[in-house]
C-alpha cells in the first residue's frame, strides 16, 4: 500500500513537472517571437533606407515564412517555420552584410596543394590541386579513428 502511494505521488510530481515545462516552453515561444524585427526584414522593407533588410531581399517565399514564424503558437511550429526559412535562405545563397574582417578564413581538408609563396592579396582557389601524398596521409589518419 505504501508503495502504491509513493508511486502515485511520484507520478503526480512528474505530471506537474511536465505541465510546468510545457507552460514555460509556451511562454518562451511568446517571449522570443521576433515579430517586429521579422516584419522589418520582409520585401516591404527591401528598398527602405536604413531598414533591417540590408541585402534588399524581396522574395514571396521568405515573406510567407516570416509570417508563419510570427503566427507560430508553439515551439514546434516556430522551429519548423524557422528551419524552413533557413533552408530557403541557404538555397538562395543570400549573404547578409554584417562586418568586414581583414582576414580570409577558409576550412578545407588538408589534402590540397597550392602555389608558394601564398598570394598576399587574394586566394586563388583555381590554382589549388589535390596533393596525392597529403590525400593518402589524410585517408590513413581517418582509418585510424
Amino acid at each position: 500500500m505504501l508503495m502504491r502511494e509513493a508511486n502515485r505521488q511520484e507520478e503526480e510530481a512528474r505530471a506537474a513537472a511536465r505541465a510546468e515545462a510545457k507552460a514555460a516552453a509556451k511562454a518562451a515561444v511568446k517571449a522570443v517571437k521576433p515579430a517586429v524585427a521579422a516584419k522589418k526584414s520582409t520585401s516591404a522593407a527591401a528598398e527602405a533606407p536604413q531598414s533591417r533588410n540590408r541585402m534588399a531581399l524581396a522574395h514571396p517565399a521568405v515573406d510567407a515564412l516570416v509570417e508563419e514564424i510570427i503566427r507560430a503558437e508553439d515551439r514546434e511550429s516556430l522551429d519548423t517555420a524557422t528551419r524552413a526559412l533557413d533552408r530557403v535562405l541557404r538555397w538562395g545563397f543570400y549573404v547578409i552584410p554584417h562586418y568586414h574582417s581583414g582576414e580570409t578564413r577558409i576550412a578545407v581538408w588538408d589534402k590540397f596543394g597550392y602555389p608558394e609563396p601564398f598570394p598576399a592579396y587574394a586566394m586563388d582557389l583555381d590554382a589549388w590541386w589535390v596533393d596525392s601524398e597529403r590525400e593518402a596521409a589524410l585517408q590513413r589518419r581517418n582509418r585510424r579513428r
